[in-house]
């Protein structure tokens, strides 16, 4: 890829900002605008320009209004529509500090972005970034802010773990590196305590992993993970999967978006023994879509009848086997 046509991620949410016009009506402290007080440094009458003033409540029912030309959806970031809210109530407090300290979730989606550049670090409150279907190769850890939980680069070009093995921000608790171009052996070592002590979620869909026993063994290391996904994946092809994976990661509550059960009760009232020796009764079943990645599950009547259900289809192939 030559320098002239490297998108920095910058430079992408620039636009997205200035995309909200902050400075032009009717946000911002333009001739359109009525001061609240008079003798203010930008008071006026309005008769010397012959301008009809407008208070901040009707220039807020524009930015609200479905039906206004001046209304955004702006789905790069909850915080976008505060901002320009803030642009008509209280332009006087407006400076770019406050632009990049308010933002706490960025969506950088499909923008051609191949480079996180250190201006990122400028957003000093940021939490979430998303940047799925990206250009992305490599991931300069220095460049993210220490303030971010999640980090979504689904859909890009990364090829190796090993640009996420040091410094990686310390209270991180998804990343998601679905659908990139990963799959060695040599990435397994990076799947450390150490690394990444907070880590509670993990996207490698659709990558290249073929060894289910090291992966799986690597994984383990983590202390906090309860979700995982790892569909589309040749290892998933294997008769053990997903048994054999929910079976070592004794703390996974979610695998491929499916949402496992592990409570005693379940066992207990399908007529099975928790202490079981069978590896097969130590884990659920699935019971529905994820709602909440980092969300413990509840105990629902259709669990029990999902459990039941899995039991018999257990029996079944086992006698068969057998």
């Amino acid at each position: 890829m030559s320098l002239m046509a490297r998108c920095t991620l910058t430079s992408a949410i620039d636009k997205l900002i200035h995309s909200l016009c902050l400075e032009s009506f009717p946000c911002g402290r333009g001739s359109w605008r009525k001061p609240t007080l008079r003798g203010s440094e930008d008071w006026h009458d309005g008769e010397s320009t012959g301008a009809q003033l407008e208070e901040s409540d009707n220039l807020h029912d524009l930015l609200q209004s479905p039906l206004s030309p001046w209304h955004e959806e702006a789905s790069w970031s909850p915080q976008a529509l505060v901002l320009r809210e803030l642009a008509v109530k209280a332009p006087e407090k407006f400076n770019a500090d406050l632009i990049y300290s308010s933002l706490t979730t960025l969506r950088i989606v499909d923008r051609g972005v191949s480079v996180i550049d250190e201006g990122l670090l400028m957003f000093s409150c940021l939490e979430e970034l998303i940047l799925t279907v990206n250009n992305i190769t490599e991931v300069p850890l220095k460049n993210l802010p220490k303030t971010l939980k999640v980090l979504e680069l689904y859909g890009n070009q990364i090829s190796s773990l090993k640009i996420l093995n040091t410094d990686l921000p310390p209270h991180l608790l998804h990343l998601g590196l679905g659908n990139n171009g990963l799959g060695s052996p040599e990435d397994l070592q990076y799947f450390t305590a150490n690394l990444w002590p907070q880590l509670m979620s993990l996207d490698l869909s659709w990558s290249g992993y073929t060894e289910q026993y090291a992966l799986v063994d690597a994984l383990s290391r983590l202390p906090r993970l309860q979700s995982l996904v790892l569909e589309g994946n040749p290892l998933t092809l294997t008769t053990l999967y997903p048994g054999f994976t929910l079976d070592s990661l004794v703390h996974l509550l979610y695998l491929d978006g499916n949402q496992f059960k592990l409570k005693e009760e379940i066992l207990v009232r399908c007529g099975l023994s928790p202490t079981n020796t069978a590896a097969e009764y130590h884990r659920w079943v699935y019971s529905g879509p994820l709602q909440d990645r980092y969300g413990r599950p509840a105990v629902h009547d259709q669990d029990v009848a999902a459990a039941r259900k899995a039991n018999h289809n257990r029996n079944h192939r086992l006698g068969h086997h057998g």
